[in-house]
């Protein structure tokens, strides 16, 4: 009892809640943080519940657009309003909640400008997928991020709400993902999972100039070392010490080993007292990793990228005083007025598109059962 209270006491000060909610109890809830998103809330809201989400806790981050009306008049969603600093408290809030009303229970941490696909989407829903992992004894599933963009500059984009994403967006970057391993030390301070991915188009499309070049034998170790090929197994001490000398060598070089990450853990059976350190890239907890790979497809190039990106600069909630962003800024001439697609851009049909490029993976006890 002392554990719910001191629960109850967390959550209604994290989020200056008086009262506490009333939360179905579904067998996967969703967790979602939110700031002026309306434009993206009814797809991204009826895709998840497609998939078996069956109910939806947001976070509304002080929006000033009809995030409100949208969220209030669904049945499916409970809101939360507080206007206290997303950058110090977005870990907290989503763990608060997870601790409150989740223990025990699947959650989806997701943001609004994201769709999950797994192995088996969209033959079988999301409940029977989260079952099979559970007759597997393993309770979270690691995910890419893959940035989703139009065939055109984003001057000739759009976007009208309640439109499916990719109808928008279905283009996707290929051959330039890395698969990076923690250091020791941070993998004994986020055990779950001990590995990241960069790359795809925002660092293409982003990166400064000095960050893109890179030596031939750079290049090669990105492409044997650190391919998203290798085995997501934990890794040997003869691995892990490959990995270390990998990690030096292109560190010396000048190539960096710098965020966005673009992957995420966002799929897990919760465990209380389960920590973030900042976004679900990576937990203090050692769950039972799934063999397979899901995929968040990303959605942040429609016709609302400059004015969105610009607006995070002002609000400076995000990482390192919204640097990421001030990069965005820099670069909206450019992809304004030019296609951003490249040789490497695949059109997204199905999720067997992105287990052919490394993006997703399907485990054989999956496949066998996918087969049925």
């Amino acid at each position: 009892m002392m554990e719910r209270e001191q629960s109850i006491d967390r959550f209604q000060h994290l989020l200056a809640h008086d009262t506490l909610p009333k939360i179905p109890d579904v067998k996967i809830t969703a967790i979602v943080l939110s700031y002026n998103e309306a434009i993206r809330l009814p797809h991204f809201i009826e895709h998840h519940a497609a998939l078996g989400v069956g109910h939806f806790i947001v976070v509304d981050n002080g929006s000033t657009d009809e995030t409100a009306e949208i969220l209030d008049a669904d049945e499916r969603v409970t809101r939360l309003y507080t206007t206290k600093p997303y950058s110090e408290n977005k870990a907290a809030w989503r763990e608060a909640i997870a601790d409150l009303f989740c223990v025990g229970k699947w959650v989806l941490f997701v943001d609004v400008d994201e769709l999950l696909l797994y192995p088996g989407w969209p033959d079988i829903d999301l409940a029977r997928y989260c079952a099979l992992l559970e007759g597997r004894n393993e309770d979270a599933l690691f995910t890419t991020m893959v940035d989703m963009y139009p065939d055109r500059p984003l001057s000739q984009v759009q976007y009208e709400c309640g439109t499916p994403f990719l109808d928008v967006a279905p283009y996707f970057d290929t051959g330039n993902y890395r698969l990076i391993p923690l250091e020791p030390k941070a993998q004994k301070l986020w055990p779950t999972p001990h590995y990241r991915v960069f790359g795809g188009a925002r660092e293409r499309l982003f990166a400064n100039e000095e960050d893109r070049k890179s030596g031939l034998l750079e290049k090669i170790v990105t492409k044997t070392v650190f391919s998203l090929g290798r085995s997501n197994l934990r890794p040997s001490k003869r691995r892990q010490n490959l990995d270390a000398k990998a990690i030096a060598f292109i560190k010396e070089g000048k190539q960096k080993l710098s965020p966005p990450t673009m992957s995420k853990v966002p799929l897990m059976r919760w465990q209380k007292g389960t920590q973030f350190p900042g976004g679900p890239h990576r937990v203090n907890k050692p769950y039972a990793m799934s063999e397979d790979w899901g995929a968040l497809l990303h959605f942040k190039y429609f016709d609302d990228f400059g004015p969105r990106s610009k607006e995070a600069v002002d609000r400076a909630q995000h990482a390192a005083g919204a640097a990421h962003y001030k990069l965005y800024v820099g670069g909206l001439d450019s992809i304004e007025n030019q296609s951003l697609r490249f040789s490497g851009s695949r059109r997204f049909k199905s999720t067997k598109d992105l287990v052919s490029a490394g993006l997703m993976r399907v485990s054989a006890p999956t496949q066998r059962v996918l087969k049925k």
